[in-house]
């Protein structure tokens, strides 16, 4: 099972604080701090299978809560800090390989945000150190986390699994990039077809629309050309534009 394999250790703040255990008791208490990291909150069966005879004065470090669970607060406060931290390193990571999934103020859009986390994660992340997740709930967040970002964007790149941009995606990616071509024509066409190029599915909707967006341009400049060599023009846009006088 991949577990997240590191949490930030003060050394100093540790032996601070175990002035007053015995070198056994010290021993007795990194394990219970380390299963604690692994585990979440430890029932008092699985603190005596690992540490039969436990001091006293170990089990005053550690907190009993309403589920009669033990947790070191320490110890929670920074692994939610570091899985706040590998979070928001996901993320932009998510932002490097498909910009798409981000709003203009940079947050997921929510049609991703369930398929990512699911909502134990996310209210595990949301959460502070006295409301984390039990032992049994939050034993395979990481891992839950790292296997949804590969198989979604598994999924997105392949052929069986491309998600059809919709009109509103298709006419707010032409208004940003102030390209020519028209939404519903493009949404038109590959509706009919399948969603394929040259017969293959389509892993880009926005790089075939480029595509468009160049073959729109080089027709625009064909039929000025033609314009001025006093033939035909047949582009409907640039006789438009001609009408209007914003070409001559």
């Amino acid at each position: 099972m991949n577990k997240d394999p590191a949490v930030l250790f003060y050394s100093n703040d540790f032996l601070t604080g175990v002035t007053d255990l015995t070198m056994e008791e010290r021993g007795q208490y990194i394990t219970l701090l380390c299963l604690q990291h692994q585990k979440g909150r430890l029932s008092k069966r699985t603190i005596d299978l690992n540490i039969p005879n436990i001091s006293d004065y170990v089990m005053k470090k550690f907190i009993l809560d309403e589920n009669q669970l033990y947790y070191n607060e320490r110890m929670e406060l920074e692994t939610l800090k570091r899985l706040k931290h590998c979070d928001k390193q996901k993320l932009n990571a998510l932002k490097r390989w498909h910009p798409e999934w981000f709003d203009k103020n940079g947050d997921l859009l929510p049609k991703y945000l369930d398929g990512i986390y699911g909502g134990n994660a996310m209210a595990y992340t949301n959460s502070n150190a006295k409301s984390m997740p039990l032992e049994n709930e939050n034993e395979n967040v990481n891992e839950d986390i790292n296997n949804k970002l590969i198989n979604i964007n598994k999924e997105l790149n392949s052929n069986n699994k491309f998600i059809k941009p919709t009109l509103e995606e298709i006419e707010e990616y032409i208004i940003n990039n102030n390209y020519v071509v028209s939404a519903e024509a493009f949404k038109d066409f590959y509706d009919s077809n399948g969603w394929k190029v040259s017969k293959n599915p389509m892993k880009d909707w926005k790089a075939t629309l480029r595509g468009w967006e160049r073959k729109a341009q080089e027709k625009f400049r064909d039929d000025i050309k033609k314009n001025k060599d006093g033939k035909e023009i047949s582009n409907p846009f640039i006789k438009a534009a001609m009408k209007e006088g914003m070409i001559k």
